[in-house]
C-alpha cells in the first residue's frame, strides 16, 4: 500500500545544554511533528519493518535493498501457492523464499489459505481444505532447511471471507483445521483469529470456542485496516477480555494495518508493537518442526 505522509516538517527539540539561536524557521504548510530526541521511547527493535508478500522467488527485491531497513518479519503465502494478488501471477512461496528471508534476517508467518487462487477465497470443500492443510504442513516439515517459520496462520480475514454457507460456522472450522496442523506439527505456533478489524463480541465468542475446545492460537493475531488510531484502545480491550476468560496472555501480532486516504497509510503486513501493548511478532526462529533455535 502506498504511504502518504501529512507531515511536511519535522521540528527536533533537544534538552542538550547548547542552544543555537537564530531567525524562527518558516511555518510548515502542514502539520509539524515535535521530537525531543532527548528521551528515548524505547530501544529499536524494527518490529515494524516487514511486509505482505514481500518477497517473491529468485531473490527480488535484491538484498541490499533489503538489509538496510533490518526486516523483522514477513506474511508470505503457503506452499505451493495459488493466490493471484491483484491478478498477478502466483509467487511468493514461503519455502522457495525462506533462504532469502534468512539472510535478511527476516521471519515469516505462512498464510494457509493464499493456497487458493481467488480473493475473497473460494470455498471448495472440508475434503479439499484438510487435504491442502495435510500437503502444506508435510511439505514444510519435509524443508528442514527453513529455520524462520514463526507462525502457521490458518486463515484470513475470515469475517468476510468465510463461506458459513458452505463450510459452516468459522469457529468450528478453525477447531477443525487447529486439530489437522496439530496432528503434524506439534511445535510450530499457531496464529489467528487474524480478522480484518478488531471486534470485541466475534473475539470473545472465538476465544470462548477455542478455548473450551484446546485449540487457543499460541500468536492473537488481527489488522487494524479502518483506523490505525484504534490500536493501543483495541489492544488495551482484547488484554481486558482475555484475563476475564482466564485465558493465559498470548502474544499479538497486527500484521496488516492501514487507512484509507486522506489519513496515513503504512505498509500492510508490519507487526506493530509497543512497551505498553505487549504486541507483536519477536524475532523467534523455528527449525523444520517449530523448535525454538533462538529466544
Amino acid at each position: 500500500m502506498a504511504r502518504t505522509l501529512t507531515a511536511l516538517a519535522l521540528a527536533l527539540v533537544t534538552t542538550a545544554a547548547t542552544v543555537v539561536t537564530g531567525a524562527a524557521p518558516a511555518a510548515a504548510a502542514g502539520a509539524t511533528l515535535t521530537v525531543d530526541v532527548a528521551r528515548p521511547f524505547r530501544p529499536v527493535t524494527h518490529a515494524a519493518s516487514g511486509g505482505l508478500y514481500g518477497l517473491a522467488e529468485n531473490n527480488r527485491p535484491a538484498d541490499s535493498t533489503l538489509l538496510p531497513i533490518k526486516v523483522n518479519s514477513l506474511t508470505q503465502p503457503a506452499p505451493g501457492v495459488g493466490q493471484r494478488p491483484n491478478g498477478q501471477p502466483p509467487g511468493g512461496d514461503s519455502l522457495l523464499i525462506a533462504p532469502q528471508a534468512d539472510r535478511v534476517g527476516a521471519g515469516q508467518y505462512i498464510r494457509m489459505p493464499d493456497i487458493y487462487p481467488d480473493f475473497p477465497y473460494r470455498w471448495v470443500s472440508w475434503d479439499d481444505w484438510l487435504a491442502k492443510v495435510n500437503t502444506m504442513v508435510r511439505a514444510r516439515l519435509a524443508a528442514t532447511t527453513v529455520t524462520n517459520v514463526l507462525g502457521w496462520e490458518l486463515w484470513n480475514e475470515p469475517d468476510y471471507t468465510w463461506n458459513t454457507s458452505a463450510a459452516g460456522s468459522f469457529n468450528d472450522g478453525w477447531v477443525r483445521t487447529h486439530r489437522a496442523v496439530r496432528a503434524l506439527d506439534t511445535l510450530t505456533p499457531i496464529v489467528g483469529p487474524s480478522t480484518a478489524t478488531y471486534n470485541r463480541s466475534w473475539m470473545q465468542a472465538f476465544l470462548t470456542r477455542a478455548r473450551d475446545t484446546g485449540t487457543l492460537p499460541d500468536i492473537i493475531c488481527w489488522h487494524e485496516l479502518q483506523n490505525p488510531d484504534r490500536i493501543a484502545a483495541d489492544i488495551a480491550d482484547y488484554r481486558n477480555l482475555e484475563a476475564s476468560l482466564g485465558i493465559s496472555p498470548r502474544r499479538l501480532s497486527i500484521n496488516e494495518y492501514a487507512a484509507p486516504p486522506p489519513r496515513w497509510t503504512c505498509p500492510a503486513a508490519s507487526p506493530v508493537t509497543s512497551p505498553s501493548w505487549s504486541a507483536a511478532a519477536p524475532s523467534r526462529r523455528t527449525g523444520p518442526s517449530g523448535t525454538s533455535t533462538a529466544p
